[in-house]
């Protein structure tokens, strides 16, 4: 985790004049994806008055206020979909920032031109018909021919969403609609006693070929993660793990000890059951 407050020098005059308005621009994550790689907002100098995250995808263009320490927060995200997943599937927009003293206004523009994404994620026993589905055997063509129906709508839907984007006096009768990017997830775990023969992705993907831009990734199959470590796994690793805690006592900072420490915790918790 981040170890100390970012450190900023104040503006000169900062103490005796209130129409400073100080902004933050800062390329890094501001969620925990993992646990050193990002900034907590309540690390930041409490003077500012705007910050703004880069390198976040997602866009929530929006200011928000953080009342804890009294600073709004933009998060323009990616102009378009640099990787298939929900962050990217929200509409794309960029923004004016008018600034007067201390106050600010913020017009938001969204974008026009931008491929469509559309995503959906479904679990594959709970759609209509697919429980029973799955106790009969060579069950892969219905079950093809039902996520195929599934993506036919993502792309009605996608065309759509850009079509409703755009100005009426700019859409032409024969206007040529961007080939949209679609992404279908698909958890297939089967209920007890059963089986789903899913077709290969790829294969299922370049179906779509002259419909979608990502021809080879339109679907991506998953099952429920279920497994635990074995006892003597969890025995091993814990051994190592205690042995690199004794070598690294006497140089390591104490979090990284207490990250190790942390992990012995984690595969503990792993192995119960």
């Amino acid at each position: 985790m981040v170890q100390s407050h970012e450190r900023a020098p104040k503006p000169v005059g900062f103490k005796s004049c209130n129409t400073v308005f100080s902004v933050l621009l800062r390329k890094t994550f501001s969620h925990a994806y993992t646990e050193t790689g990002y900034l907590p907002e309540n690390f930041l100098p409490d003077f500012l008055d705007l910050v703004v995250w880069g390198h976040e995808h997602e866009c929530l263009i929006d200011p928000r206020f953080n009342p804890e320490m009294s600073f709004h927060v933009m998060q323009p995200g990616s102009s378009v979909a640099t990787s298939l997943m929900p962050g990217e599937a929200v509409s794309k927009q960029v923004a004016i920032l008018s600034i007067t003293g201390k106050e600010f206004k913020c017009e938001t523009i969204k974008l026009k031109t931008v491929r469509p994404f559309v995503m959906r994620e479904i679990l594959l026993q709970n759609e209509p018909g697919m429980k029973t589905l799955a106790r009969k055997d060579n069950n892969r063509t219905e079950i093809t021919r039902h996520l195929i129906g599934i993506v036919e709508g993502l792309i009605e839907e996608a065309k759509a969403e850009w079509l409703e984007a755009q100005d009426e006096e700019d859409v032409e009768d024969d206007v040529d609609v961007p080939l949209p990017l679609v992404r279908l997830r698909v958890e297939y775990t089967a209920p007890e006693s059963g089986r789903y023969d899913c077709e290969n992705p790829q294969r299922f993907s370049n179906r779509f070929v002259g419909k979608v831009a990502n021809v080879n990734d339109v679907i991506q199959f998953h099952r429920k993660k279920t497994g635990t470590l074995r006892r003597s796994n969890f025995h091993y690793s814990c051994l190592k793990l205690l042995i690199v805690v004794k070598a690294k006592q006497r140089m390591a900072p104490s979090y990284l000890k207490n990250q190790l420490w942390r992990s012995c915790l984690w595969i503990l918790s792993r192995s119960r059951g």
